[in-house]
């Protein structure tokens, strides 16, 4: 209902989304959290850096401590997690080239910073299917294999729109994919294509394509030392602490089981959680009985400080890995991207 209030202001011109002078990517979802939003514009961001194409990361910065907005442009220093939130941390660190601006009307105050994000020729627009104040060129939408597009929209179920938005995007990506049978996976395809089959083009959209429908899951690419980020080769603890504040935590479960790791505890928060007293004392209270913390780089980023001097612990690194034809139509999507970068 709210969703089809807003487009209805749009399309009657009530609300103006602004044009930047960019090729702009959104990433987003139609369900809440953990999706695969941040590996997918950390693979886009280095993507573009391999290309040499000038990239700027927008985001809102859920959850951040500091609400003004903050602008990083290539290559300056990372200010502190609380000022951008964990996940824009999390992906400008992994890509120092890419300039980033946090804020909620990100898409408003791009323009006035533009020169100090260093003119980019390509703007990923984090979580930003629902963002329309930004026109964009393609929509990338995150589904969840694990998840139904039956289910109802907020506030009874956990969609943000109905299925049949999926008609604004040029791209799903289907993470999580190995979780499910391959007969599941085959009737998520002809479900998103039964709700896509309607292409639509919403004043904030400056052009489509056909839809790609793509799978992917986690692939691990090593451990990391929490102490300072840096990796490290396969810890020989003989007992590990699995701690997480994300929104889907069976996702590093089953990681920790795939790799044999001796999980003798398992103690989760909610997403983007900061650690209180009382959380710091758990994790201390764990190394007194031997264990070893065990998170996500998620995690890691909000939580970095406390385990410089503290508790052992160590992060493991992920990355999406597209399954059968999806690294052919991945490469086909990125050129229409580099093609468009290169004509602004």
């Amino acid at each position: 209902m709210i969703a089809g209030l807003r487009e209805w202001a749009y399309r009657a011109r009530w609300i103006e989304s602004v044009r930047l002078p960019a090729y702009v990517v959104s990433v987003g979802n139609l369900s809440m959290g953990g999706t695969g939003k941040t590996p997918f514009v950390i693979l886009l961001a280095e993507w573009a850096r391999s290309q040499g194409l000038r990239t700027a990361i927008l985001s809102r910065g859920y959850k951040r401590q500091e609400k003004d907005v903050q602008v990083v442009g290539p290559g300056a220093p990372l200010p502190p997690v609380e000022a951008l939130g964990d996940e824009p941390w999390m992906m400008r660190a992994r890509v120092p080239e890419a300039a980033l601006l946090v804020h909620p009307d990100r898409a408003r105050l791009a323009p006035a910073h533009w020169a100090a994000l260093g003119r980019p020729q390509l703007v990923l627009l984090d979580d930003g299917f629902q963002h329309w104040k930004a026109q964009r060129d393609r929509d990338v939408v995150m589904l969840d294999a694990t998840e139904s597009l039956s289910q109802a929209t907020l506030p009874f179920g956990r969609l943000r729109e109905k299925a049949q938005a999926l008609g604004r995007a040029e791209l799903v990506v289907i993470t999580r994919a190995k979780m499910v049978s391959a007969e599941k996976l085959q009737a998520l395809r002809a479900e998103i294509l039964l709700h896509a089959r309607h292409k639509q083009l919403p004043v904030w959209k400056r052009s489509t394509a056909p839809l790609r429908i793509l799978a992917a899951d986690y692939e691990f690419t090593g451990f990391f030392r929490a102490s300072d980020g840096q990796p490290c080769a396969r810890p020989q603890e003989k007992s590990f602490l699995l701690a997480s504040g994300i929104a889907k935590p069976q996702g590093l479960r089953f990681l920790a089981r795939n790799l044999a790791l001796p999980v003798a505890e398992e103690l989760y928060f909610p997403d983007h959680h900061p650690l209180g007293e009382a959380d710091k004392k758990r994790l201390e209270h764990a190394a007194t009985r031997g264990q070893a913390v065990l998170m996500t780089e998620k995690d890691w980023a909000r939580w970095a400080g406390f385990f410089q001097g503290g508790p052992k612990a160590y992060g493991l690194s992920v990355r999406l890995k597209f399954l059968d034809e999806g690294e052919a139509l991945l490469r086909q999507f990125l050129a229409e991207v580099m093609e468009g970068a290169c004509s602004i």
